[in-house]
């Protein structure tokens, strides 16, 4: 066996090819980055390459390196380049000529984007709970048989091990064992069995004919002897018996077993070479197994688990199975161990190769289905059209039809607003994987085709995509799955806020750079080159998250949402808090982004050659028309958009003068700003003069150096003074009843340091 050496002054490594022919070729690697860490927690078996570099190698000694090894670039030869990629795990290095493993050098890449050994694991586990779950709704009525699986090829046995070391080695696994031993399941059962007479306190009609009849009698006691003489020894009885050993506890023994005999088989495998590798190449994998069999032999040993019997099916429409705690956990762990090995993934071979896992393209399916998690409890898509629209059930059995590269049928939700005004509209909501944006489909892209890997769409309700397509009443906002952005918000800073200069950095980190660039500069084409685009935004493996806006308005804009393999899910709620207020900021008729489609859609019409044609689009547009509840009259409104743009003046954008006194007096700037940004809110006289009507109003420019703007969010209708002054802080504002809108501050920086400094006075 041949080991690495490790250079720490060129930061290089080495290696001799142990041939048979005694010939003997030396390896060195070169580069700057390598996984040292990892290097020096193991033996010096592998060499330790980061994912998504590059590395130079020369041979000595007169072989060549065969084009066949893992992570070659090229044709291989003397010199040249090994390129892992998103490959991350074990490879090897070959001379050409030479087949037998013995002959070959090992190579284990390391993820520098997320924790290669535990958030890694997390990945694939939350990956194959979405499976399991889908399989769960396609088979709730089917019998599943438990015996023995059919044989693996190796690359389904690389695959079933990464799933169930991660399944057995998880701590829920204990908790919710720990659960069924404390609180098991039980049930009456009925058996036949002989007692003593003198035992007997219940007598049904066939113990009394045995008393009659019955054999082996003995003489009655004293008070019973003029009745009956004798008595029969033992009785024949029914007696009723609580019991552990019924099949829902069957399956959850019959599951450790079969996690323990997964395990076994794979430490087998290992040691007999079916993993084409050495089992003293697969030290670390055999400590995880070793460590999961020792965990399911101690629970095996347990009291309960030995009284129970075999398993030789199960009905997985059991209630306590689907429902009561810590049963429901063991099926849905056995479940996912089902679909590592049964599930026909979709990238096949190019996920798992050997030791080597594609982290991008799983990332990439992980977060199709976290993103699904969060648009279904946000706009209400049921279970059955997920796991029709994304598992197929053929003659073979269930496969993914989620594919990279391949465009998924979408899945429909709705949105209602909280707002119960006129203004606001409810929505359809469609969430597609690589939907295909090309100019034959009604120019749905203005150039080339754009598929972006995640798309959601916002139209109103009871609207066709065909005509929301061709009126501009439907918004888009894609996401895409970047795994190598590990860092882009911190690139995205930097350049706004240091201006660095390519000049400034190394070779390096301008490559880095470069990367991320080009992650946001696609959000970029994707914004503008597929129309009624309201947003773009990369999703990647990080902790921070940072979105650019055109204007005030949450649309249109770009940006950065992460999304990181965690026990607690809590990376998702930036993307949620984001995706409701997108839905919301949609429905209100009165945006800029309402108004901007509107006004681009007449453009294009008037301008256009084909003037009939799309005048006639523009006419459609006014005329679709909505139903909406008006809750205080307890009827409906018929509205179009003829109507709503009747109902706003141009004059939206309300311009005020702050401090009517003089300063330090009770209506001065000073108190006024003061209010406004304690309470979040804007008011104003009824009795002074108002252009527009309060509910339209968008926003409202204070006069300060320099102004800042008051985006409103809502009217809150009118109020008086008094009421406005229950928190006992006089309102600074002259009047006695007022309209009140809420309200957010922009541009409101320097008004707010300027507050600062006078606190003390203002309170």
């Amino acid at each position: 066996m041949s080991c690495w050496c490790h250079n720490s002054i060129e930061n290089s490594y080495s290696a001799e090819f142990p041939t048979a022919g005694g010939r003997c070729c030396r390896i060195i690697v070169s580069e700057d980055e390598f996984a040292n860490e990892e290097f020096e927690r193991g033996k010096g078996e592998f060499l330790p390459l980061k994912e998504g570099r590059f590395y130079h190698y020369e041979i000595s000694g007169g072989g060549k390196l065969a084009g066949v090894s893992s992570f070659c670039g090229g044709k291989g030869g003397k010199a040249g380049r090994l390129a892992p990629g998103t490959a991350v795990g074990y490879g090897r290095l070959w001379l050409e000529g030479h087949t037998d493993p013995s002959e070959a050098l090992d190579v284990e890449v390391v993820s520098d984007v997320i924790g290669y050994k535990d958030d890694y694991n997390k990945l694939l586990t939350q990956l194959t709970g979405y499976v399991a779950d889908l399989q769960m709704q396609c088979t709730s009525d089917v019998q599943y048989l438990v015996g023995a699986d059919e044989e693996k090829t190796p690359e389904n046995l690389i695959q079933q091990y990464f799933f169930l070391v991660g399944i057995v080695n998880d701590n829920s696994l204990e908790q919710a064992l720990r659960r069924i031993v404390e609180s098991p399941y039980l049930r009456l059962r009925t058996m036949e069995t002989e007692l003593d007479i003198r035992h007997a306190t219940r007598f049904s009609a066939a113990m009394l004919r045995q008393i009659a009849s019955g054999s082996r009698r003995v003489e009655s006691p004293p008070g019973l002897r003029d009745r009956i003489p004798t008595l029969p020894e033992r009785l024949r009885g029914v007696v009723r018996e609580e019991t552990a050993d019924v099949p829902e506890n069957r399956f959850v023994k019959h599951v450790l077993v079969t996690f323990r005999g997964g395990l076994q088989n794979f430490k087998e495998d290992i040691r007999e070479g079916k993993l084409k590798a050495k089992a003293d190449k697969l030290y670390s994998i055999e400590l995880d197994v070793e460590a999961g069999l020792e965990r399911l032999d101690r629970w095996l040993s347990n009291d309960f688990f030995r009284g129970i019997g075999p398993l030789t099916s199960m009905p997985s429409s059991s209630v306590v199975l689907q429902r009561r705690e810590g049963y429901r956990d063991i099926l849905r762990k056995w479940l996912q161990s089902q679909a590592a090995s049964t599930m026909k993934w979709p990238a096949g071979g190019n996920v798992y190769r050997e030791n080597q896992k594609d982290v991008a393209t799983l990332y990439e399916y992980w977060c199709f289905f976290r993103l699904l998690d969060i648009i279904k409890d946000l706009f209400g898509i049921e279970p059955e059209e997920i796991s029709g629209k994304i598992v197929d059930v053929g003659q073979d059995g269930l496969s993914l039809k989620i594919c990279e590269g391949k465009q998924l049928d979408a899945l429909e939700g709705r949105y209602v607003s909280g707002h119960t005004s006129h203004r606001y509209r409810r929505l359809t909501i469609e969430y597609q994987y690589n939907r295909r944006f090309t100019q034959a489909s009604g120019k749905s892209s203005w150039t080339m085709m754009m598929i972006p890997d995640y798309t959601i769409s916002f139209r109103p309700q009871g609207m066709s995509v065909t005509d929301a397509e061709r009126l501009d009443l439907i918004s888009y906002v894609h996401f895409d799955a970047k795994y190598k952005a590990k860092d882009i918000v911190d690139t995205m800073e930097s350049s706004v806020e240091e201006g660095a200069t390519e000049e400034e950095t190394t070779e390096e980190k301008k490559s880095a750079k470069d990367v991320k660039r080009v992650d946001i500069l696609k959000m970029h084409a994707y914004r503008d080159a597929i129309p009624r685009t309201a947003g773009a935004y990369v999703l990647y493996p990080g902790t921070k998250d940072r979105t650019y806006r055109y204007g005030d308005e949450i649309l249109p804009g770009l940006g950065a949402f992460p999304l990181y393999p965690k026990d607690d899910n809590s990376d998702e709620e930036p993307i949620r808090q984001f995706l409701a207020s997108v839905a919301e900021y949609l429905c209100d008729r009165i945006t800029r982004w309402e108004n901007f489609t509107y006004q681009k859609n007449l453009v294009y019409a008037g301008t256009h050659e084909e003037w009939g044609k799309y005048r006639a689009a523009v006419a459609r547009r006014f005329k679709f028309t909505e139903s909406i509840t008006d809750v205080e009259h307890d009827g409906r409104i018929n509205l179009t958009d003829r109507d709503r743009l009747a109902s706003i003046p141009p004059e939206r954008f309300l311009s005020v003068n702050l401090g009517e006194g003089p300063k330090g007096g009770p209506y001065s700037r000073d108190k006024q700003a003061h209010w406004l940004q304690v309470n979040n809110k804007f008011v104003k006289s009824v009795g002074q003069r108002l252009d527009c009507v309060p509910d339209d109003l968008l926003m409202i420019t204070a006069m300060w150096m320099p102004p800042f703007n008051m985006m409103v969010k809502r009217y809150l209708g009118k109020q008086t003074r008094a009421e406005l002054e229950l928190s006992g802080k006089p309102l600074p504002f002259p009047g006695d009843e007022f309209h009140v809108w809420e309200i957010s501050l922009h541009n409101f920086a320097h008004v707010a340091t300027y507050l600062a400094r006078h606190t003390e006075d203002l309170t």
